[in-house]
């Protein structure tokens, strides 16, 4: 078995998705604390850093091909 052509169809659910978003945000909670603790500190570079893990790790889980379920209240369906 070669591992770059070996597939894997796994679904990430809901909350284990939030659940990595919500990691990813507390390592970006961390590395701001840092940076303001350095030195000279930009308010809106330290909001970035928080906010950026998180959309990596957002784009990482769609681009990734897992599917993420989403419940719709209003029309009922699933996205």
């Amino acid at each position: 078995m070669d591992i770059l052509t070996e597939t894997s169809s796994t679904t990430i659910t809901t909350g284990s998705a939030l659940l990595y978003a919500a990691v990813a945000g507390g390592l970006g909670i961390l590395i701001a604390l840092t940076y303001m603790k350095t030195g000279r500190v930009s308010k809106h570079f330290a909001r970035t850093l928080i906010v950026l893990p998180v959309l990596v790790c957002v784009v990482m889980l769609a681009v990734n091909g897992n599917r993420i379920y989403l419940f719709c209240h209003d029309c009922g369906n699933y996205l």
